[in-house]
């Protein structure tokens, strides 16, 4: 086997059932040298001997059993390995159309300071239609700062400029996709080009589906922090308190959603579609998880923002919201929190 032009990275976890259409798509690319990395997540069903087949008859796939759990440390673990400097990204439960490897290679002999390429998607499954549309580079730069308007496993960029930004951060699970679009179009051209590259597969059983909410969520902290300029300065322990509160309970959905709720002036910041986002996880929230918990997410951010702001003003208006909620909830259980609620009035001074 000659030395690789492009790899193709997979994560996958119980893939039994569509590993191999993927892997039958990819080996049917022509037109340029490539290996295919599978990281196998721990699946428990019959992933592995499916994959091992595939190995018997071809030396271009290799397999790496995961010592982490999550897609984010596998996908870091994987491109680690690779030996070609273009990774291409792929999911274990799509399809790869004949051409795309080779467009993708081409895009980048082409035009040497790109950094990324990203192709459109057919739908399949429980959704028809296309997916993407044709972006320049400064279109795909206005269209971040608000939300992410490419399609990950059709994408294709350089390793070496992924490793020198520090590859996907496990701070932001389900959208570490975003985060690192966002760090990349600061170090060269990306596009999204007009060709199909993929059947992307949509089904209820997916992250993308079960996770809307809490990606959501996380997107929004992503495009807020992104704009405000301290996304590239986040360490692995680097979110606030109100982010972490966020993230941390049952990988939580929507505290930072009901913050910008309640901040209504931060809407103008916000895309239309992620408007809507932002209610239906507010409203599926409420459905979901006690307002005894929310009033103690509440809490543990604003007692934070209590301790840290010289603003009275501001430590009154945090208080009055937390009052307001509090009084929404059975008597019983409000007086649970009261001697919580009056340690944060002891720094109301105005």
């Amino acid at each position: 086997m000659l030395r690789p032009e492009i790899s193709v990275v997979i994560p996958v976890k119980n893939g039994e059932a569509t590993i191999r259409d993927c892997l039958n798509s990819i080996l049917c690319q022509k037109g340029v040298e490539f290996e295919v990395i599978i990281i196998d997540d721990h699946s428990r069903d019959n992933t592995i001997n499916v994959i091992e087949s595939f190995q018997k008859n071809n030396n271009r796939i290799h397999l790496i059993h995961a010592t982490e759990y999550g897609i984010t440390p596998n996908l870091n673990l994987g491109i680690s390995r690779a030996k070609a400097d273009l990774i291409a990204r792929m999911d274990a439960d799509d399809i790869m159309k004949p051409d795309r490897l080779f467009a993708q290679f081409e895009r980048f002999v082409k035009h040497p300071e790109l950094v990324c390429t990203c192709t459109r998607a057919e739908f399949m499954g429980s959704k028809s239609g296309l997916a993407g549309k044709s972006l320049t580079h400064n279109q795909i730069k206005d269209k971040l700062r608000k939300h992410n308007c490419l399609i990950h496993p059709a994408a294709c960029f350089r390793k070496s400029v992924f490793t020198s930004i520090g590859g996907y951060r496990n701070i932001f699970p389900y959208a570490q996709d975003y985060d690192l679009w966002l760090r990349m179009s600061d170090r060269g051209k990306m596009e999204m080009t007009d060709n199909i590259g993929i059947f992307y597969r949509v089904s209820e059983s997916q992250v993308s589906s079960k996770k809307a909410v809490l990606q959501s969520t996380i997107s929004f902290i992503i495009s807020w922090r992104y704009r405000c300029g301290t996304l590239e300065k986040i360490k692995s322990n680097g979110l606030t308190h109100f982010e972490r509160t966020s993230n941390s309970f049952s990988r939580l959905m929507s505290i930072a959603v009901l913050k910008t709720i309640l901040s209504a002036h931060l809407h103008s910041h916000i895309a239309p579609e992620n408007q809507i986002a932002m209610i239906r996880a507010y409203k599926s929230f409420f459905q979901h998880v006690s307002q005894l918990i929310v009033i103690k997410r509440f809490l543990l951010a604003y007692e934070y923002r209590f301790l840290r702001s010289s603003n009275n003003h501001f430590k009154l208006i945090a208080f009055a919201r937390l009052v307001h909620y509090a009084f929404r909830l059975p008597v019983r259980r409000w007086l649970f929190h009261v001697k919580r609620l009056l340690s944060c009035a002891l720094f109301v001074h105005c």
